[in-house]
Parts: structure tokens; sequence; C-alpha cells
């Protein structure tokens, strides 16, 4: 059976329930002071590879940090980042790249690259994915860290999967998320908005344990990992793990 095709993903219904899934507000309470602890200098030069609706450039800029380059190749994304980020008055400077050949167009080297919100699971191919981790190391300055996160797929795949709704995606009260299919090559998330109905889905790639880690290194960082934004946790209950990638 074709599980893919079981469970079609509509972009475009993605992108209309994506802030409310979001919830960006509760989002950076956590995450840009944590993103603060981890920058390797006060005022940073930030690429966010992945805008998705926003949440990360709005909550850095309001935060004060200025220099935020911010990237999405999601066409019905960008409209609402855009939308989302007029709302704040808030300037978005924005590129539409992909990750494999992106080391190739850009030419700016930032203090940081961040790629946050689950997104290199829609990557399967791990050759494609070493390529990416290399890209992005290229992209950064001396110094410079490479911030990038997971679910917490083993758990995920042992049917203990939960959505606290206390990090990344925050907004569990307008948007159900579960995973309606699971096997080690595939997952494929529902999500469903609780006022109007609308539901869509997305096919990720499961990473296994120490997977995403062993690719960092091998792309040539030294790798500091977080559990829910904690460096001290417990492997098997958190619901997000956060590289914190230096150059070696």
């Amino acid at each position: 059976m074709n599980f893919r095709a079981c469970f079609p993903t509509d972009n475009k219904k993605l992108a209309r329930i994506w802030p409310d899934f979001v919830n960006m507000d509760k989002r950076k309470v956590r995450e840009i002071p944590f993103l603060r602890s981890v920058f390797p200098k006060k005022d940073p030069f930030v690429f966010d590879s992945c805008l998705g609706c926003g949440a990360t450039s709005i909550g850095l800029k309001e935060d004060g940090i200025d220099r935020v380059a911010s990237n999405e190749i999601d066409p019905g994304l960008l409209s609402v980042a855009r939308v989302e980020s007029r709302k704040r008055n808030i300037g978005l400077t924005t590129t539409s790249l992909d990750w494999r050949s992106i080391s190739t167009v850009l030419e700016s080297r930032f203090d940081a690259v961040l790629c946050l919100g689950n997104s290199l699971t829609y990557v399967f191919d791990p050759s494609e994915r070493d390529v990416i981790l290399r890209n992005f190391r290229s992209l950064l300055a001396p110094g410079g860290v490479l911030v990038i996160d997971e679910r917490n797929y083993p758990r995920i795949l042992r049917g203990e999967f939960t959505q606290s709704g206390e990090y990344v995606y925050c907004g569990i009260d307008k948007v159900s998320c579960k995973p309606v299919y699971s096997d080690a090559g595939l997952v494929v998330m529902e999500y469903h908005h609780l006022s109007d109905g609308t539901t869509s889905h997305l096919h990720l790639y499961p990473f296994k344990q120490f997977e995403l880690r062993d690719a960092l290194v091998r792309a040539g960082f030294d790798v500091q990992t977080y559990g829910d934004y904690q460096s001290s946790f417990e492997e098997k209950t958190v619901e997000f793990f956060t590289h914190v990638a230096r150059v070696k």
C-alpha cells in the first residue's frame, strides 16, 4: 500500500493552519532565549534557512537582532510569513533557495545558520542530507554555529508520541497533530484545525537514534545536543532534540 498516497499533503491547507499550529508568541518564550544563549555573539548575522510562517525570524527581530536573512521555498508559507510580519511591523529579507545548491548562490557568511521546526526531516535521501549539512557549514563565518532540530522519532516509532504544546509547535489548542502512519522509513503526520476542520498531512523521514548527530559530525562539526532546550535531559521522554553544531 502506498501510504503517501493514502495521506496526501496539501501545502495550501498547511500554510493556512501553520501560524495557529506554531503559536509564535508562545514559541518565542522558550526558543529565542535558547538561541540567544548559543549564538557566538550578542548581535549575530543570522540565516534562517526555513522561514516557515515566520516564527523564528520574527521572534529574533522582535528581540533586537536586526541582521536576519530568511529563506523559504514554499510560496504559500512565504506569503503567510509576510502577512505575519506585517501584523507585527517587522520587515523580512527573504530568499527562496534550494538547500542542495545554496552554497553556490549565497556569498554572505553568517554567525548562525538555523534549520529549525524539524525541517531537515523532509529530505529522505541521506546523500542529499550530507550535501545540505556541508553547504550549511560553508555558509558560516569563523566561530559560527548551525542550530538544527529534530523530533524524537525513536519515541514516535515506539508508539509513544506526545505533543505538550510547550516546544516548537505550541498551538495545540487550535491544531491537533498526530502520527497516522509510521515505520522505519516514513512517518506521516496529520494536522487538523479544530475550528474549521482543515486537515492535511506531512511525509517525514524518521531520524534514528544519533543519525542526525552523526551526519553533523561527518559534515565537520562539533556537536552539543539539547533536549527540549535543556542540556541535561532524559532521552526517552523529550519531544525535540536541538543540535548546536560548531565548526571544528
